[in-house]
């Protein structure tokens, strides 16, 4: 086995400690910006370098110190250094992973934005010039668009909830719940979208009906509209941004706009009622997409249908 000299080592622990330094400086003010702290980026660096180092040392230090104790034949020593090395190991492991894992995730949201930069500049080649368009740039922006898997629009049909509506076409689920209303349990049918691992503008779409038989008066309708605004803001701990009445000569209802949990995450609902059923259209996406045209795609897609 070749053995190295002292100043080999000492050169090439020297290297690899210049090199994780460097490393610490270039890989923190990322990892300051997705964990959302604020501090100081060298004195960051400084501090995770210096832990690193510590750690590093204290393995080699361990790793002497356990060949000293097989030397002596002193095996319940060596196994315990053994075992404060794999431990030290795995932490020294994890702190390499850590970085490299926002890196990736930093490096991925660049490419985002290098996809939105991408279209925007095919579509601006392919634009008439002169009379004539730039039939190629067409058809690599096209392409592109697959790519970003920008989807087309399905309409679903309940015969039950007596409604259409128009949804992204992605995978449609359903289900059933049950909520209590007026101190009576009743039955509530939902058709949903999850975008949230897609590449779409909103995060997910969603429209409920339940059918309310004993609820008849203006009074009664007045207070379910108030008791399920309640309801959306409790049970997503939400804050109401605004709320506005839809009085139009088809159905009553009411527009929502929500902030979930004091966060990024913004959610667009419209509820009506009408023929004894309630209806809960919802969006949801983040801040700085509140407007987008898929809101009111899905929004105004909806319609009643006669018996």
């Amino acid at each position: 086995m070749k053995s190295f000299s002292l100043g080999q080592v000492i050169v090439s622990v020297g290297l690899s400690i210049l090199a994780i330094f460097f490393l610490m400086i270039f890989i923190t003010d990322p990892m300051l910006q997705f964990f959302h702290l604020k501090a100081n980026v060298e004195v960051v660096s400084f501090i995770f370098f210096a832990v690193t180092l510590f750690i590093f040392l204290s393995i080699m230090i361990l790793f002497k110190a356990r060949k000293r104790d097989l030397n002596k034949n002193n095996l319940k020593s060596a196994t315990s250094g053994k075992i404060s090395i794999i431990t030290l190991s795995v932490i020294y492991i994890l702190f390499a992973i850590l970085p490299v894992y926002v890196i990736i995730k930093e490096l991925n949201k660049e490419k985002s934005n290098d996809d939105f930069q991408r279209l925007a500049e095919l579509i601006a080649k392919a634009r008439e010039e002169n009379g004539k368009i730039d039939t190629s740039a067409v058809k690599e922006l096209i392409k592109e668009i697959e790519l970003y898997n920008i989807p087309n629009w399905k309409t679903i049909s309940s015969a039950e909830g007596k409604f259409e509506i128009d949804f992204p076409d992605y995978e449609i689920s359903e289900d059933k719940t049950t909520q209590l209303i007026n101190s009576k349990e009743y039955l509530t049918h939902g058709f949903s979208i999850n975008a949230q691992n897609l590449k779409h503008e909103n995060l997910a779409y969603r429209i409920d009906y339940t059918f309310l038989p004993d609820i008849n008066s203006k009074q009664e309708i007045e207070t379910l509209f108030n008791e399920q605004r309640d309801y959306i803001l409790s049970a997503t701990n939400s804050k109401l941004e605004y709320e506005l009445l839809i009085d139009s000569s088809l159905y009553i209802g009411r527009k929502l706009y929500i902030t979930v949990d004091e966060s990024n995450i913004k959610c667009h609902y419209r509820t009506y009622f009408h023929n004894n059923v309630f209806y809960k259209l919802m969006v949801v996406t983040e801040e700085g997409k509140l407007f987008n045209k898929s809101i009111d795609r899905f929004f105004n897609s909806f319609v009643l249908l006669e018996d």
